[in-house]
């Protein structure tokens, strides 16, 4: 029987099952993506197989445990980018917020969404009340 992987052996599958998009940077996944989209890889440990997050098991792997009630979310908006460098940390509220203003839902972004514009949309949003309007509509 194999041992177990260890998380940076499954680091460097990882990396290795993807390539680099030269003009934004991310690394895009080539293997297992989820029902959602997400990269996903499946190890076999003590003879079972688990669904792992390519982007947690990434974010852990560099910068250690994830605190409870925090999900890894990507800067650049891209569902099967693993770029270490495009991970951080944030709330459901900031996913919920990063979602409703980069406008997943089918429309065009006017412009690049930067933290600035970002924090700028919530103020403006919050401030007039409206902020469960624009997630309504988006």
């Amino acid at each position: 029987m194999r041992r177990p992987r260890t998380a940076q052996e499954l680091r460097e599958d990882c990396i290795n099952r993807s390539i680099p998009e030269p003009t934004s940077g991310c690394w895009l996944w080539l293997g297992q993506v989820n029902y959602k989209g997400y990269p996903i890889i499946s190890p076999r440990a003590h003879g079972k197989r688990r669904h792992l997050r390519v982007q947690r098991l990434l974010y852990e792997t560099e910068n250690g445990p994830i605190p409870g009630g925090l999900l890894v979310l990507h800067r650049c908006n891209v569902k099967i980018c693993i770029n270490i460098k495009h991970l951080y940390l944030g709330s459901p509220a900031d996913n919920s917020t990063d979602w409703v203003l980069a406008m997943r839902r089918g429309y065009a972004r006017a412009k690049p969404i930067t933290q600035h514009t970002k924090r700028a949309e919530r103020q403006r949003l919050s401030k007039r009340g409206q902020y469960w309007l624009a997630k309504i509509r988006a």
